[in-house]
């Protein structure tokens, strides 16, 4: 009957390489799924390769235009800065020529009212001398009042339409 124990070809048995011995089916039974299995790896790994290079084509082409953008923001930003400077310096130099401007009318009209107090000066010393000789000839002006005549007094206290220009000069 059956035993149980030695079915026929059920069992892998070994392949015997004897004279006129096929071999077993169950020599190659593995070598099918394996080579299925080697065959699904390789197209994986084919079709992995190709998302893997798409993405890195996609990363690299956003990279550039988010390089260009930030070198085109980067330029403008410079552009704006240089410009800004440029109008500081055109400013800067209009104060600085305003201030020499300045310095210049400050400069004459200090040279103008040097002048102006030697020729005050110079009248001053005109009218106490007119004064000493009128003194000395002993004839009194009615235009001097009692405080020209002391020994102690100003040119404003004589003339006092002369208080002003003393004024600025004092």
């Amino acid at each position: 009957m059956n035993n149980l124990n030695e079915p026929p070809n059920w069992n892998i048995l070994p392949n015997r390489r004897g004279p006129g011995d096929d071999g077993s089916r169950w020599n190659y039974a593995l070598l099918v799924p394996m080579l299925g299995l080697a065959a699904f790896r390789w197209i994986w790994t084919r079709e992995c390769q190709k998302e893997i290079e798409k993405e890195r084509q996609e990363y690299y082409r956003k990279e550039s235009t988010l390089q260009k953008d930030l070198e085109g923001k980067y330029r403008d930003i410079i552009t704006e800065n240089r410009r800004a400077v440029a109008h500081l310096e055109v400013e800067l130099e209009k104060e600085r020529n305003r201030t020499l401007s300045y310095r210049e009318a400050l400069v004459s009209q200090s040279r103008k009212l040097v002048e102006e107090r030697k020729l005050l000066e110079q009248e001053q010393e005109k009218l106490e001398r007119e004064k000493q000789v009128l003194l000395q000839s002993g004839a009194e002006d009615g235009s001097l009042n009692a405080a020209c005549t002391g020994s102690h007094y100003s040119l404003s206290t004589c003339f006092p339409e002369l208080r002003s220009v003393t004024y600025l000069y004092n």
